[in-house]
């Protein structure tokens, strides 16, 4: 009986693992260089961006917490570092926040800002009559109280405002109608009991 040839595998057939030729390891070395660079550049363009996201959240929050000075701070280095104020929300928020500090200029300038950025978005004509009434300046206050209610009959603000305006001019019935307005509201109930003494006395009674 024949035996057969077992012939071993050729060497040609055989695949040997070979090093990768040196202009690959090239290539790869420079594009691992690349990304991370890539990488590095995403991080420092986006760096502003999370800085202005982390400061506004700081602003609100201060904001929230009654913490006008720190919320003022935080909105002035929004406003030099960012392009925030092209935004009606920045605007409308600084605005409040220098009404609270009593910064009634600032505060005007920047309503009005809110206001036209938005084209009279409800309640802004509101806030910009209330930081007029604070300042003193009854007139602008009491036109833009009133244009406020061209669009929002029951705003609550306009309402309560023009009734003090009505009632410092001796004008009761008028204080009546707007102060009926927000009669209501748990939160002038309080608020109204003086005037309503007045108007009693002064308009009931008759």
């Amino acid at each position: 009986m024949s035996k057969k040839n077992v012939s071993s595998p050729k060497s040609a057939d055989v695949k040997k693992e070979q090093p990768a030729p040196s202009h690959e390891i090239f290539t790869a070395k420079r594009l691992i260089i690349f990304f991370a660079a890539l990488e590095l550049l995403i991080i420092a363009l986006m760096y502003p961006s999370y800085r202005g996201r982390r400061r506004m959240n700081l602003a609100k929050d201060a904001s929230r917490k009654g913490e006008y000075e720190k919320a003022y701070e935080h909105y002035q280095w929004l406003g030099k570092h960012t392009p925030a104020p092209e935004s009606a929300s920045y605007q409308l928020e600084l605005g409040l926040v220098c009404l609270h500090l009593k910064r009634y200029d600032e505060s005007i300038k920047h309503l009005k800002l809110a206001v036209e950025k938005t084209e009279g978005q409800a309640e802004l004509y509101s806030y910009l009559g209330r930081a007029y009434m604070e300042s003193g300046n009854k007139a602008e206050a009491k036109r833009y109280f009133l244009k406020e209610l061209e669009s929002n009959p029951t705003n609550p603000t306009s309402n309560f405002h023009l009734g003090q305006i009505a009632y410092a001019e001796k004008k009761y019935n008028e204080a009546t109608a707007y102060f009926s307005r927000v009669a209501y509201i748990p939160q002038y109930k309080n608020l109204l009991k003086p005037y309503w003494a007045t108007i009693e006395k002064e308009v009931l009674a008759k």
